[in-house]
């Protein structure tokens, strides 16, 4: 897991990632395939004999022409326990769960779930906000076609991810999520947003 350089460098999707190191193994003498990381199956299998690569520095083959990279931690720990598994001899073919990132910059509290910034094209999303609170803002990705919820964004409170990743995997309709959005806060002290007091708009999400 790891081999990061710790630089960041912006991708051709205009997202920023942190460069790998892994461009160091080039050189081994019997070098593993790499290609936006070392390269392995979805047991979490390089192309070198025996030996398995886990977390940021994988690019995993899923089947699809450009490969998933996942880099956050939240990953990194299902694929260390995978990769054990396919080590012991378990059979092992990773697919990812609903994306989910969660944590706390400069005492904003923030949660990603499923499709947001990589929604389909022409997608929607209903933006609320708070109007004396304006680092809390809640966004709630949706198919215009079939107003099934893609994604939620949420700045400025504490959220059950569980529960939110769960409608997105249900594709519950958007309306039904934004009635039920009170039961996915966590009921923390000074932590429950006024849903009540926030406006809603619906805006374009790309």
């Amino acid at each position: 897991s790891g081999a990061n350089s710790g630089e960041f460098y912006c991708n051709k999707d205009k997202q920023w990632e942190v460069k790998k190191g892994t461009w160091k193994l080039a050189d081994a003498k019997t070098p593993p395939e790499l290609r936006r990381g070392l390269w392995v199956d979805r047991a979490f299998r390089t192309s070198l004999p025996d030996v398995w690569a886990a977390g940021d520095c994988c690019h995993i083959d899923d089947g699809t022409e450009r490969g998933l990279v996942e880099t956050i931690w939240y990953s990194a720990k299902r694929h260390g326990r995978l990769a054990a598994q396919s080590m012991l001899g378990d059979r092992v073919a990773y697919t990812p769960p609903v994306f989910f990132n969660s944590s706390k910059l400069f005492e904003i509290e923030y949660t990603t779930i499923g499709q947001v910034t990589d929604a389909p094209e022409g997608s929607r999303a209903v933006l609320m906000t708070h109007p004396k609170r304006p680092h809390v803002t809640v966004r709630v990705v949706f198919d215009p076609e079939s107003r099934a919820v893609l994604g939620f964004n949420m700045l400025g409170a504490r959220w059950e991810h569980r529960l939110l990743a769960r409608w997105v995997q249900e594709r519950r309709d958007v309306d039904w999520a934004l009635n039920h959005l009170k039961d996915a806060q966590f009921d923390v002290e000074f932590g429950r947003l006024p849903l009540d007091q926030m406006t809603r708009q619906e805006v374009a999400q790309r």
